[in-house]
């Protein structure tokens, strides 16, 4: 490698040493080595707030310096003055404080990565072994491929890219960026990950920086061109995404509170009329209601032919809870509820065993609830509630309007959501021309072209994932379009 300059930034270019050829050899992966510059582009491109560069110094001293957007070229200048200092940069941008504490959580403005830093050597393993180990992690699909791995000829940090977000300590974004990171923590265990990775104000090593314990210059692989969402490691990983509903249903106090449910219709369950606001409805109703959308959701995406096979151990827990909210803990009722929800579920490469146990947490957040002994560290309230606006974000229906209008709880009240709900409710009483026949088979034609052009591009030779990308869709739902092509 040779370190040299470009617009007063230092960045890496290969030289006949074949550095990122040993790096795929045994990784296993196409890698693009990238120069400090366009790493910090890419990572956190058109950025609010500001960077913040952090610097352990020869002589002891250490200090977070920030920089905006437009002093790129200030920043490119202090890095070159201080090459050869230990140089790192923060996950997260952050506001500008008078204080001292500018690089705490409650300062940040967004948080942009999920990190993993990994001390492997210590434990006596090589750099073969390790990239050989984390290549087969990622071919089978234990941990999503980092966008980045950094090496610093001691150790490597793998990076992955999340659409930026606001972290407020305790709430839903700082929640699940924590479970995350504790989840890869665990997985990571064998290389030595490092628990400092934790807080989301931590800093990982600046490629085109140099280790100065070492003399070892910082370099950095691109490995995977997709930003992730939170949401993608939380059901990738079959985590729980933090529940944060901010009004819950009353719970039933006394002896009554598990008042028997024998009277109770168990299935198919019609209320006359829906209350409109959340905050009117039953403890009932509105929980009954939740079950009720969990079935019009998979039945919806079915006649779709979309995948949703990423949520559906996610959707049975929901279904269950609810089941359970409606019922005051009929464990019975709740459980014959995910059946029938797995007798129309896509259940491929699952079962309904499998299904079923995986839901069964929901009868321990249901105790928490009534018991008001849930873990007010891991969510906002107490059991498994959610907000609209949160259910919708993790279905990823946000624009969704038909399926929303369909769902009895489930949608979003803005002004184009209730346009479009005056629009179907017009089509199906037929007070416009056209039936709701036709927009059906219109958005059904409309999928099948979709289909086809994903056809093409496998025929081209892209992978499921280009595909994906290509098309601007979940990985999933390609996968769903040619299983349904089988």
């Amino acid at each position: 490698m040779g370190l040299q300059q470009e617009k007063k930034v230092f960045y890496l270019a290969p030289t006949s040493l074949g550095d990122t050829e040993y790096q795929e050899q045994h990784l296993g992966l196409s890698l693009r080595e990238v120069n400090q510059n366009q790493f910090l582009e890419d990572v956190f491109g058109n950025f609010s707030g500001y960077l913040c560069i952090f610097q352990k110094r020869s002589d002891g001293v250490v200090r977070n310096v920030l920089y905006k957007k437009h002093q790129k070229e200030t920043m490119a200048n202090f890095l070159k003055i201080n090459f050869g200092q230990d140089t790192y940069i923060s996950y997260s941008t952050y506001y500008k404080d008078k204080k001292k504490n500018t690089r705490v959580q409650s300062n940040i403005v967004h948080t942009y990565m999920i990190v993993q830093d990994l001390d492997y050597y210590k434990f006596g393993m090589s750099d073969k072994e390790f990239l050989e180990k984390l290549g087969e992690m990622i071919r089978n699909e234990e941990i999503l491929c980092p966008n980045y791995i950094v090496s610093t000829g001691q150790g490597y940090q793998l990076i992955w890219l999340v659409e930026p977000f606001k972290n407020i300590a305790g709430y839903t974004n700082d929640r699940d960026w924590h479970t995350i990171q504790e989840f890869l923590y665990e997985k990571l265990k064998e290389f030595n990950s490092d628990s400092v990775v934790k807080n989301p104000s931590a800093v990982t090593r600046l490629p085109g920086s140099k280790h100065r314990k070492t003399g070892n210059l910082v370099y950095g692989f691109k490995a995977n061109e997709v930003r992730f969402d939170l949401k993608d490691f939380m059901f990738s990983y079959n985590l729980v995404p933090t529940p944060d509903r901010q009004v819950k249903p009353k719970k039933k106090q006394g002896a009554n509170a598990r008042e028997s449910t024998e009277n109770t219709p168990k299935t198919d369950y019609k209320p006359a009329s829906v209350t409109r606001m959340v905050s009117n409805w039953n403890e009932f109703t509105l929980n009954r209601y939740r079950e009720e959308d969990m079935f019009i959701f998979v039945m919806e995406q079915n006649q779709r032919g979309n995948s949703y096979i990423g949520i559906r151990h996610w959707l049975a827990l929901v279904l269950r809870f609810h089941a359970l909210v409606s019922t005051n803990g009929d464990t019975a009722y709740a459980r014959e509820r995910v059946l029938q929800l797995c007798s129309i579920m896509d259940m491929t490469e699952t079962t309904t065993e499998e299904i079923l146990r995986r839901s069964e947490g929901a009868e321990t957040y249901f105790e928490d609830w009534v018991n008001n002994t849930w873990d007010k560290n891991k969510y906002m309230r107490g059991g498994l509630f959610y907000t609209n606006a949160r259910m919708l974000d993790l279905m990823n229906i946000k624009e969704d309007y038909y399926l929303q209008w369909k769902m009895k709880t489930i949608k979003i009240k803005n002004k184009k959501y209730d346009t479009a709900r005056k629009h179907f409710e017009a089509l199906a009483k037929g007070k416009i021309k056209g039936t709701m026949a036709a927009y059906n088979q219109e958005r059904t034609s409309s999928k099948v072209t979709r289909i086809q052009e994903a056809i093409q591009h496998k025929e081209q030779g892209l992978k499921y994932q280009e595909i994906a990308d290509k098309m601007g869709v979940k990985i999933d739902t390609v996968k769903g379009w040619f299983r349904k092509k089988k």
